[in-house]
């Protein structure tokens, strides 16, 4: 089999897209006829300590399922079957969900995982099997490794972007300029210190030490905590996606005496987490702590103009109303991530149908054809430093450069007495984010 790379890739959407022989439920199905599903894959984790945020995903996955079946289908005429594999928090078992999904024969698409450890060690087999996958997670290397995973999207932000606002509204805002970095001994953790660093250089900022790295999913921070606040620091970042080692930074915070006057508290979009929000945000304990944010459809309360939220954030809403009685409060961020990947590939199969016509899409093989067109349908038009077709999603209306990466910007965010406040539009610190690809 040759090696799919991002030339090869091209290569093949340059070409003809109608393969000569056909597999699994799509192998001669005109589109009058009864259509097999489409069948997508969904490795995210089920268990361990982010499965309560992952099921929110999870649930935004299903969600938009029941929703586009109710509706007839992908374009009114594709069922979606969904394929849950658990990731149960470890990359070995992510790595078995994987190949077992490649070893179905019948799953084109992969939506998840969101951990970038997993993520990373799952990349790899999905390519070589010609599946596309949307990542959720901050990896910036996922998408640096696109050029020989080339059907792989970033439905998420990397790192740089979520500390472009952070770095700003801690600078110009509340005079809060010398930061003490806690992060997690990863990459990611890495890759959070030198985001926010690079952030800081551009609005007078600075670490006032070298970052403190913590092997990962540590929850004692009393040491770590007490060089905080004998530092001189006036900030604090916590350098990782993983809610509980920020609840027990929290907790340590606390015994320390400390306040976000005293030492702000900052993070990434992890504080917005459904497992931190329960635990801390919604009893005042976060109050006055800042982060990133990227969902919005028009419920929390803001300081700046009301802004029209994105119609697929305000659509999800309403079906979470509809089928819960609720809408999605604080978890909305990650069933807004799970919803608008399941979208994305309705919106790309939809698209070929209207430029291409039914008959052609429907002689394309599910597994490694229709792949390649829909990836390319998202990426049709992007450049390195250019986004390509405009797509409506739970984000805004957005594009994604060339390397796979979704053109979405973050905003400024706390909590007021419980509620999450939103501080600062999305395009606020747009200037201090570096190339994405």
């Amino acid at each position: 089999m040759q090696r799919l790379t991002r030339r090869n890739f091209l290569r093949a959407l340059a070409g003809s897209v109608v393969g000569t022989s056909l597999i699994g439920g799509w192998s001669g199905a005109g589109w009058g006829q009864a259509v097999a599903p489409l069948t997508v894959g969904v490795l995210l984790n089920q268990s361990g300590s982010t499965g309560t945020g992952e099921n929110k995903l999870i649930e935004g996955i299903q969600l938009a399922s029941d929703v586009i079946n109710e509706q007839g289908g992908i374009a009114g005429r594709i069922p979606v079957k969904l394929v849950l594999e658990d990731g149960r928090f470890s990359p070995v078992e992510a790595v078995n969900g994987a190949n077992r999904l490649v070893n179905r024969g019948d799953v084109g698409f992969v939506l998840g995982p969101l951990l970038s450890v997993q993520a990373l060690a799952t990349q790899p087999i999905f390519a070589a099997a010609g599946m596309a996958q949307i990542f959720f997670g901050s990896a910036e290397e996922f998408t640096q490794q696109h050029e020989s995973a080339p059907l792989s999207l970033r439905y998420s932000v990397q790192t740089s972007i979520e500390m472009a606002p952070v770095a700003k509204y801690a600078v110009e805002v509340n005079q809060q300029k010398n930061f003490f970095v806690l992060a997690q001994n990863s990459d990611a953790g890495r890759s959070y210190a030198a985001a926010l660093r690079a952030a800081l250089k551009q609005v007078g900022g600075s670490f006032i030490a070298d970052p403190e790295f913590y092997p990962a999913f540590n929850r004692d921070f009393a040491t770590l905590m007490t060089r905080v606040k004998n530092s001189g620091a006036d900030a604090l970042l916590m350098g990782t996606g993983i809610p509980v080692e920020i609840l027990g930074a929290l907790e340590a915070y606390e015994r320390q005496g400390l306040n976000p006057d005293q030492v702000g508290f900052y993070g990434g979009i992890a504080l917005a987490n459904e497992n931190f929000f329960q635990h801390a945000g919604s009893t005042g304990r976060a109050d006055g702590f800042i982060f990133p944010w990227i969902f919005d459809d028009g419920t929390d309360p803001r300081d700046f103009p009301r802004t029209k939220p994105a119609k697929q954030a305000i659509t999800m809403t309403q079906a979470f109303i509809q089928r819960f009685g609720h809408p999605p409060t604080s978890e909305g961020q990650l069933t807004a991530w799970g919803w608008g990947g399941l979208q994305l590939i309705s919106t790309a199969i939809t698209g070929l149908i209207a430029e291409q016509g039914a008959d052609r899409l429907a002689g394309m093989k599910p597994v490694g054809e229709l792949p390649r067109a829909a990836i390319g349908y998202l990426l049709e038009g992007a450049a390195p430093d250019r986004p390509g077709r405009t797509l409506q999603t739970t984000f805004g209306d957005l594009g994604f450069f060339s390397c796979g990466q979704a053109d979405i910007l973050v905003g400024a965010a706390t909590y007021k007495h419980g509620t999450r406040w939103l501080l600062r539009d999305r395009k606020w610190a747009q200037a201090l984010v570096p190339p994405l690809c």
